[in-house]
């Protein structure tokens, strides 16, 4: 079984959290950042495919905006609050047009937009193909609303650290070895595109891919997922973190887990349950 790297994380941090978020699906009432960021990523992600598969950019903002507001309507429905996002809507609207401009990848050689790896914890790949500089590499766009330059490095050594940034090319890499699809070759290099809004910018940064660590996560990773499947299946009881605190701030289920014995009865004054939205 292999799991996702958003799943892998939330159980590594917390078995517990884990459990809640995602084999019971519950959620805060009051929609967070992380929420909100989850949803303008996506919506993100589904207006670049369309404007990397060459649609025009009216059509490619609007794909982009519709899955906005379903993901939003989604979470409304089902019990969750949110502030007035009107401007980060509109600065979503406006950054389409800008990317489409501006997008890193008009010197490369395209092989794959949202390249899926089903089997592999449902990756999908943003961008697949052969760099300015003859190497085959993945891209991973992170949208950010805006982010401070004291924190550019920061945010950098985070992604090129991530979980998701060892997970991808191994599953692309170990793809290819098994299926030797024909026109395609590994992966030597992971982009991270980091995209702006206020005030717009794209930032591209390229990563090569570490064989002997990309040996040393798998033993990890395999570890790991079979410990969530265990959790997942009921065969394991999960477990507090011994640290309730993140770099964002308290774990959003600390409430839960610390004042309410997890009794759906007083948690749902906080929380609600909401199921997978269909793509």
């Amino acid at each position: 079984m292999i799991f996702s790297p958003s799943r892998t994380e939330a159980y590594d941090f917390c078995t517990m959290r884990g459990v809640i978020a995602y084999k019971e699906g519950w959620t805060p009432r009051e929609a967070d950042n992380s929420l909100i960021g989850r949803i303008v990523g996506g919506a993100f992600a589904k207006g670049t495919e369309s404007i990397h598969k060459g649609i025009s950019i009216e059509e490619s903002t609007i794909t982009g905006l519709q899955y906005w507001d379903r993901s939003v309507s989604h979470y409304v429905t089902h019990g969750v609050s949110f502030p007035d996002l009107t401007k980060t809507r509109a600065q979503l609207g406006t950054a389409f047009g800008k990317y489409a401009e501006q997008t890193p990848f008009k010197q490369w050689q395209c092989k794959g937009v949202e390249f899926p790896l089903v089997d592999y914890g449902n990756c999908r790949l943003d961008y697949l193909g052969i760099d300015p500089e003859s190497y085959w590499a993945i891209a991973d766009l992170k949208y950010k609303r805006q982010l401070k330059l004291e924190y550019l490095n920061k945010t950098i050594n985070d992604y090129r650290d991530s979980w998701q940034f060892q997970h991808y090319p191994w599953a692309y890499n170990d793809w290819v070895s098994k299926t030797k699809p024909e026109g395609l070759q590994p992966i030597q290099r992971i982009y991270l595109v980091l995209v702006i809004a206020d005030p717009f910018k794209i930032l591209t940064y390229p990563f090569f891919i570490k064989d002997k660590l990309q040996v040393r996560w798998l033993q990890s990773a395999q570890q790991k997922w079979a410990d969530i499947d265990a959790l997942q299946k009921g065969d394991r009881q999960p477990t507090l973190a011994a640290s309730h605190r993140d770099a964002f701030g308290d774990c959003p289920f600390k409430q839960a887990c610390l004042e309410m014995d997890l009794d759906p009865a007083l948690m749902q004054f906080n929380y609600v349950q909401v199921p997978k939205m269909e793509d």
